[in-house]
């Protein structure tokens, strides 16, 4: 006999799920699909079990009817049939859902990124769970994107995939779906979102189009455009002054070339700039405190400009620029930071003499 090892108690009835095998000289020549009555269940001691209250350790045996059924198979006929049929199974009490369970609506927004997808074009990489029993009915999986602060829609995804999350099954027992209430995807991210909260909002719906019959979960808003900055070092030693930090904007998109420019701000020009190298962009400390800002991880810069002493007593300042021009003007995205040198100098007499 095959089937499962473990069975539902509401099940003793009518066992599902088993099939037997008729063999000769251990060559299997049937398979049997038991019907109605065709097997029964006894305890240790032997009873049948009609109506278990608690779990057990029991037996599943063919009955005489199901012999008999056996015995009646046209593919069987002229052989002689004896019956050695049983198999141990695990009797357990299914949880039955009650009126709250299918009340209970819970969700998480495990994580979101941001990736470009194109020279221009980004996507949204959003994962998480939304595990209710009111999802029984209702197959069709929607993300939707709205602007948290105007409610209007900016994009959504509906799908019948889901992501596996056996980890729900042991957290929520009495929600039925909680096993397939998994998302992992990307939303291509549509132009004027901007620096705006959004309020990602699952739904599960019983139309395709996701606009009647559904239950929703929103998330807490993010921000997945944001411009912020920090440098972390700005000192002079000498004629060098010295700039690290990082500057982190998803407005870097569409922009790959990382300029860093130090400026007079006694007479508003600029003494030098310095484009940033791969070599030192790297800050996965940034991308995990703004996972959801483009280019995040490669925000990083750690450079130096030497200064003339026809600067000594001016206030410098530097600013960090993401633009799509090589040479570091064009189409740029410029954040200025508040922190100031002055620089002081060595005059070399020799040349003034000179």
């Amino acid at each position: 006999m095959n089937g499962p090892t473990k069975l539902p108690s509401n099940q003793v009835q009518n066992p599902r799920n088993y099939t037997i095998g008729v063999y000769r000289n251990e060559t299997l020549i049937y398979t049997y699909l038991p019907q109605l009555g065709d097997l029964f269940i006894t305890n240790q001691a032997g009873q049948v079990v009609n109506q278990p209250t608690t779990a057990d350790t029991c037996r599943l045996q063919l009955s005489q009817q199901g012999l008999s059924n056996v015995r009646r198979v046209p593919d069987l006929q002229g052989y002689t049939l004896q019956s050695n049929v049983t198999t141990t199974i695990q009797l357990y009490q299914p949880y039955t859902p009650n009126t709250q369970d299918y009340q209970q609506n819970y969700g998480s927004l495990d994580g979101y990124s941001i990736r470009q997808t194109s020279a221009t074009e980004a996507a949204i990489h959003v994962a998480g769970w939304h595990a209710t029993n009111q999802s029984i009915g209702r197959p069709y999986h929607t993300l939707i994107i709205l602007n948290a602060q105007t409610g209007h829609e900016l994009l959504r995804y509906t799908t019948k995939q889901y992501a596996s999350r056996p980890d729900l099954t042991r957290a929520f027992p009495g929600i039925i779906t909680a096993g397939q209430s998994g998302f992992n995807v990307d939303l291509q991210l549509v132009p004027g979102m901007g620096n705006q909260p959004l309020q990602i909002v699952s739904r599960w719906s019983a139309t395709q189009d996701a606009n009647s019959n559904y239950v929703d979960y929103w998330f807490t808003p993010v921000t997945l455009y944001r411009d912020t900055a920090n440098l972390d070092r700005f000192a002079i030693q000498g004629n060098v002054v010295y700039a690290s930090g990082w500057h982190a904007t998803s407005q870097s998109l569409g922009r790959p070339y990382h300029y860093l420019l130090l400026f007079d701000r006694t007479t508003n020009r600029e003494v030098q700039r310095v484009k940033v190298t791969a070599a030192n962009s790297a800050r996965p400390d940034v991308a995990r405190t703004f996972p959801g800002t483009y280019n995040a991880g490669q925000s990083g810069f750690n450079t130096q400009f030497t200064v003339q002493p026809a600067l000594n007593g001016h206030e410098l300042v530097v600013l960090s620029r993401w633009t799509d021009d090589p040479a570091g003007n064009g189409n740029a995205v410029d954040y200025w930071f508040g922190q100031t040198v002055t620089p002081n100098v060595p005059v070399d007499k020799a040349k003034q003499l000179d």
